[in-house]
């Protein structure tokens, strides 16, 4: 769409289906040759195309930006699932009302090369995403990409990365002999802001996530990852939290590792993939950042896409995600003998309020060591526990009825 002179924004691109446009590689389902931004491209099926999407121009003067991309099936293309070209400095036109910064999201999308990839110098990733301008506008926005399935590609990688990216919650699956996920220069610009976390990565061939190139004078994070891959994690970003092992070992973290995806399960099998606490807040600043492949609230406590061991609402497969609901709890309820009590809010920052407090009561905060922070007793209805002093993490309020001994232990966040 669009092109020299021309511009494309707001627009809405919804339940187009595309089928064996892949004659040639330039074949393109979904194109811009434009300045274009706030788009909203969703809920579409591309399948044999040379490439599903290709957003911006191959010379970086055409920049896309602010879109929001998601619940789409794009496979068996020649080259690219999805592109989104780099941006050059002073390409951001604010005189025809392009913002100045802004992000693009890229989420619950179902992406595939398992058929129909070129090889050897066309050979192309499932998904790439260049970098933003240098300087000036544009150049603080971010990628956020999430809850998407990133499957099969048996002559590249599944996701390669420049600029500023989040990438979390994804499930990544390659037995066809690829690599997993690239973080590395593209076009002569170095990776800057980078926080790749919480993600679950099988890859039989190469490296699972690969650092290189790096601008240092930025912070790149792997945090909290599941990869099993040859070799699991190259370069030199900041690391915490992840649980790695080679391909072959994925079954002993896993509940179900291998194909086909009608059985695959990639949870946790058991709590193998939980780990020390991760903060979660550092994160804050990305959409669902604390929610999990699922939309499940997470507590920064296992590693990989999905939180915990529970069975999966929805079985990967290759078609268009359901829509992924949340439910994020922010308060707790219970009796404790005759008295009904809620707990509120969780997460917590600041302060936490117990409401409902009948007689006297033994009051704790704990940590996952079973340390004692705060040691209180109440003989009113309410209390007001200041929890500014701990830090980041997950912690356990016990509350105990003096006169019958009856106890009762939740779970507290703190933010």
């Amino acid at each position: 769409m669009g092109g020299t002179g021309n511009w494309a924004h707001h627009i809405e691109v919804e339940g187009l289906e595309a089928y064996g446009y892949g004659a040639d590689q330039q074949n393109v389902g979904i194109s811009t040759k434009c300045p274009s931004w706030s788009w909203h491209i969703h809920h579409n099926i591309i399948e044999g195309a040379g490439t599903g999407f290709y957003l911006g121009d191959s010379n970086g003067e055409e920049p896309f930006v602010d879109g929001i991309i998601e619940y789409n099936l794009i496979t068996n293309t020649v080259r690219y699932n999805g592109q989104i070209k780099h941006q050059n400095v002073n390409t951001r036109d604010l005189g025809i009302g392009m913002p100045a910064s802004a992000k693009t999201i890229i989420r619950y999308n179902v992406l595939s090369k398992a058929q129909n990839a070129s090889g050897g110098g066309s050979a192309r990733p499932n998904l790439l995403v260049g970098n933003f301008p240098a300087s000036g506008n544009g150049s603080t926005d971010h990628y956020e990409i999430y809850g998407n399935f990133l499957f099969q590609n048996p002559t590249e990688g599944l996701f390669q990365a420049t600029g500023n990216v989040a990438f979390y919650d994804n499930v990544l699956f390659n037995s066809l002999g690829g690599w997993g996920i690239s973080i590395q220069t593209h076009n002569g610009f170095q990776p800057c802001d980078i926080d790749v976390f919480h993600n679950t990565l099988l890859v039989s061939g190469g490296t699972g996530l690969s650092f290189s190139g790096l601008n240092v004078t930025f912070t790149q994070r792997a945090w909290a990852n599941a990869i099993f891959a040859p070799t699991q994690i190259s370069g030199s970003p900041d690391v915490s939290g992840n649980i790695t092992g080679v391909y072959n070992q994925a079954a002993n973290s896993l509940k179900a590792s291998s194909l086909p995806l009608s059985t695959m399960d990639l949870t946790s099998l058991m709590s193998a993939l939980q780990i020390t606490v991760i903060s979660l807040s550092t994160f804050s600043a990305y959409a669902d950042y604390d929610l999990d492949f699922e939309g499940e609230q997470r507590d920064g406590t296992f590693a990989g896409a999905y939180f915990g061991a529970d069975p999966t609402s929805w079985q990967l497969a290759l078609e268009i995600r359901p829509e992924v609901t949340s439910e994020v709890i922010t308060s707790a309820k219970f009796d404790l003998g005759s008295s009904s009590i809620e707990l509120y809010p969780c997460p917590a920052t600041d302060e936490v309020i117990i409401d409902g407090l009948l007689g006297d009561f033994n009051i704790y905060v704990l940590d996952a060591n079973g340390m004692i922070h705060q040691n209180l007793n109440s003989s009113g209805t309410s209390l007001t526990l200041d929890i500014t002093s701990l830090p980041s993490g997950v912690f356990f309020i016990s509350i105990q009825n003096k006169a019958i001994g009856l106890l009762h232990v939740e779970t507290l966040i703190k933010s």
